[in-house]
C-alpha cells in the first residue's frame, strides 16, 4: 500500500501540474484571444495534450522504478520473516553481494592500474621517439649535432645568406694524426680526448656559430661571416691557440695540433653539400702542405681532389703493375767517401704521371695503406741489397724510412722481422730512419717499437730534427745512432744567421749523446763547406747526387769518389 499510495500521489501531483499550466496560460493570454475557445485551440489544447503526454511517460517510468524497488522491498521483508534455517541462504546472498562489490572495486581499480599504465606507456613511447630523432642527429660522445644534422644547419644558414648574414663559412677541422695517439693511448682515453678537444671549440664560438662532430677526430663549424670575410681566420688562430695547451689524461700530457679547411658560401654553392665538400678539400690541401694550418678553398682545388681521389683508388693497381719504384740517395762523408745509401719511394702512374710521396704518403695514411707500401718497400730493398753484395766488395750502410703507424703497428715489425731473417743481409748495416714528431706522439710506444728493430741488430736514425718537438729532456731518452738535420735549416743557413747557430748547436748537441749527424737536402758548395767545418759527419744532397735506381749505385759511388762530376740541380 506504501507503494501505492506513493504512486497515487505521483498522479495527483502530475494532473494537478497540467491543469495549473493550462489555467495559466489561459489567465496570460486571455486578453489576446476573443473566447476562450479560440484559446483552448490555439494554446491551451496542444499544452494539454503535451502535457499528458509527459504525465504518460512519468507514470510508466515511476511504475517500473516503483516495480522493481517493490520487488525489493518484499524480498528484504521476507528475508527478515525467513526461518532460522533459511538463513543460510541469507548469508549466502549477502556473500554474493559483497563478492559482486569487490569485484566491482577490483574492475575499477584494474581499469585505473590500466590507465596509469597507458599513460606511463604513452610517455615512454615519447621519450623513445625523441631519444632516437637525437641518435640521429646528435652524437653520442660529445653531445654535438652529427654530420645529418649538420648539413640541415648549413642548409639553413645557407638560405639565411642576404637575409640575415651578409656570407656564411663553413670550418672542417682534423685533428693532426689523432689514430697515432688513439692508438697509443687506448680507446677509452682516445674518447676522453675528443670530449675535451670539442669542449675546448665549443668554449670559443658564439651563440650564432654551431659546431659538429661528423667523424671520429673531425668535427665542423658553420659561422655567419661578413663580406671581407675576416671572422673565419680569426677562429682558426683562435682554434690553434687553444689547441697549443696540452690535454692532460691521467696526468700524461698530450700535445694535440689541427688541420683546418675553410669554404665561403658562392654561386658555385649550389646546396649545402657542395660548401662542406669544398671546406673538406681545403682540409685535404692543409694536411698536404704541413698540417696544423688552415687554408681557404679555391676553385682550382677541385682538379686536386679529383687528382688525390684517382691516387686513393689506385695504390692495388700500383703494386701489382709495378708502377712503384726503390731509388737511392747517396751519404758522403767529409773525405767523399760514399757511405751508404737512403731508400727513397717513388711512383709512376701511367694515368697520373709521377706522383709524389708529399701526395700519396698521407692518402695511404689516412686509408690504412702505408703498412702495405713500407712491407713492400722492404721486401723490394732487400731484394736490391743482396744484388749489389754480390756485385760490390765494400759493405755499404741503407737507411729505410718508417711511417709513424708503421712503427705503432705490430704486423708490421713482425712481417720486418720475417723478411729480415729469410735474407742473408748483415742487419748491423740496415737503418730505420724515424720522424722527430713520430716518436714523440707516444714516447713509451715508440721507444718499445725502437727496441724490437734494435733487437733485430739494425740501426735507427732520428729523421727530420728540429722541425717537431725538439724537446731535450726526450732527447736524452731516445736510443738513437743518428740525427739527421732537416733540409728547412740547410736551406736557410745562409738567409739566417740564427739557423746557422741552431744547426751548429744540434750537431754538438747530437755528439755529446753519441750520435752520429747527417744533414740532408745539400744543395751547393757554400753549405756542404759551413756544414763539414762545423763538424756534421754525413751529407746528402742533390749538391752530390739525386735519387739513383739499384743498378746505377755501383756507377754513382765510382763517379762520386773519383770527385771528377758534381751533378747540378738542373738536371736533378
Amino acid at each position: 500500500m506504501f507503494f501505492i499510495s506513493i504512486r497515487a500521489k505521483l498522479i495527483i501531483i502530475t494532473c494537478l501540474v497540467c491543469f495549473a499550466s493550462i489555467a495559466t496560460t489561459a489567465v496570460l493570454f486571455s486578453d489576446h484571444y476573443q473566447s476562450l475557445n479560440e484559446l483552448w485551440e490555439q494554446k491551451a489544447e496542444p499544452l494539454f495534450w503535451l502535457f499528458i503526454l509527459f504525465a504518460a511517460c512519468g507514470y510508466c517510468a515511476q511504475y517500473f522504478i516503483f516495480k522493481r524497488l517493490r520487488v525489493l522491498a518484499d524480498t528484504a521483508h521476507d528475508l527478515n520473516q525467513a526461518e532460522p534455517s533459511n538463513k543460510n541462504q541469507v548469508v549466502i546472498v549477502k556473500d554474493e553481494i559483497s563478492q559482486l562489490a569487490a569485484n566491482m572495486q577490483n574492475l575499477r581499480n584494474t581499469i585505473k592500474k590500466q590507465e596509469e599504465n597507458n599513460q606511463r606507456y604513452t610517455q615512454q613511447l615519447i621519450d623513445n621517439q625523441n631519444s632516437l630523432e637525437r641518435i640521429a642527429n646528435f652524437d653520442r660522445l660529445t653531445g654535438l649535432p652529427n654530420r645529418l644534422k649538420f648539413s640541415e644547419i648549413v642548409n639553413s644558414q645557407r638560405q639565411a645568406v642576404g637575409l640575415k648574414y651578409a656570407n656564411i663559412a663553413v670550418l672542417m677541422l682534423d685533428m693532426d694524426n689523432f689514430k697515432i695517439v688513439n692508438d697509443a693511448v687506448g680507446h677509452e682515453l682516445g674518447n676522453d680526448l675528443i670530449i675535451e678537444v670539442s669542449r675546448r671549440l665549443a668554449s670559443l664560438l658564439t651563440k650564432d656559430q654551431i659546431i659538429a662532430r661528423i667523424g671520429g677526430d673531425e668535427f665542423a663549424i658553420v659561422i655567419p661571416e661578413t663580406y671581407h670575410k675576416i671572422k673565419a681566420p680569426a677562429l682558426c688562430r683562435q682554434i690553434f691557440k687553444a689547441l697549443s695547451f696540452p690535454i692532460k689524461i691521467k696526468n700524461w700530457p698530450v700535445q694535440l695540433s689541427a688541420s683546418i679547411g675553410v669554404a665561403y658560401h658562392s654561386e658555385i654553392t649550389t646546396n649545402e653539400e657542395d660548401l662542406i665538400t669544398q671546406a673538406d678539400i681545403a682540409l685535404y690541401r692543409a694536411k698536404i702542405k704541413g698540417r696544423n694550418q688552415y687554408i681557404e678553398y679555391v676553385q682550382e682545388m677541385d682538379v686536386m681532389q679529383k687528382r688525390r681521389l684517382t691516387i686513393a683508388s689506385s695504390f692495388e693497381q700500383a703494386i701489382q703493375a709495378n708502377e712503384l719504384n726503390l731509388l737511392y740517395q747517396p751519404k758522403l762523408d767529409k773525405g767523399g767517401t760514399v757511405i751508404g745509401f737512403e731508400a727513397l719511394l717513388r711512383w709512376y702512374s701511367p694515368q697520373l704521371g709521377d706522383v709524389s710521396p708529399a701526395e700519396f704518403i698521407p692518402i695511404a695514411e689516412q686509408l690504412g695503406k702505408i703498412n702495405q707500401l713500407t712491407k713492400w718497400v722492404i721486401k723490394r730493398g732487400i731484394s736490391d741489397i743482396e744484388y749489389i753484395q754480390k756485385s760490390y766488395w765494400r759493405k755499404l750502410q741503407f737507411a729505410f724510412n718508417l711511417s709513424t703507424l708503421d712503427i705503432f703497428s705490430e704486423s708490421t715489425l713482425r712481417a720486418i722481422r720475417h723478411l729480415f731473417k729469410s735474407s742473408d743481409l748483415d742487419l748491423n748495416l740496415i737503418e730505420f730512419e724515424i720522424t722527430e714528431s713520430a716518436y714523440m706522439h707516444n714516447f713509451r710506444e715508440a721507444r718499445r717499437a725502437v727496441d724490437e728493430i734494435r733487437k733485430m741488430g739494425c740501426k735507427i736514425a732520428l729523421d727530420d730534427f728540429g722541425t717537431g718537438y725538439s724537446s731535450m729532456s726526450y732527447l736524452t731518452q731516445i736510443r738513437a745512432d743518428t740525427l739527421k738535420i732537416d733540409k728547412f735549416f740547410i736551406n736557410n743557413l745562409f738567409n739566417n744567421e740564427n739557423d746557422q747557430k741552431i744547426t751548429q748547436a744540434i750537431i754538438q748537441l747530437a755528439h755529446s749523446l753519441n750520435m752520429q749527424v747527417v744533414a740532408e737536402g745539400v744543395e751547393n758548395a757554400s753549405q756542404s763547406e759551413f756544414l763539414f767545418n762545423s763538424g756534421c759527419d754525413y751529407l746528402q744532397g742533390y749538391y752530390y747526387s739525386p735519387a739513383v735506381s739499384a743498378d746505377q749505385i755501383i756507377k754513382t759511388i765510382n763517379r762520386l769518389e773519383r770527385r771528377d762530376t758534381v751533378v747540378p740541380l738542373s738536371s736533378a
